[in-house]
């Protein structure tokens, strides 16, 4: 599916439910356009706080 064909599905989608055609909650209608961010928030988070984790526990123990 073209980047194009989503957009246009996701506004279409939207449409729909200010019409009240659908009756879908506004999260799931909107998790299309904000879940990839999160996703790479939350994946940029989860790399960054194990790098720390790493370094704070392996450094050398001084005699």
């Amino acid at each position: 599916m073209s980047l194009v064909t989503w957009l246009l599905s996701t506004v279409a989608f939207i449409i729909l439910k200010i019409l009240g055609l659908i009756s879908w909650s506004w999260w799931w209608l909107l998790v299309p356009l904000f879940g990839p961010l999160v996703l790479a928030i939350l994946s940029v988070g989860t790399v960054a706080l194990c790098t720390i984790f790493i370094f704070n526990t392996s450094k050398p123990q001084r005699p």
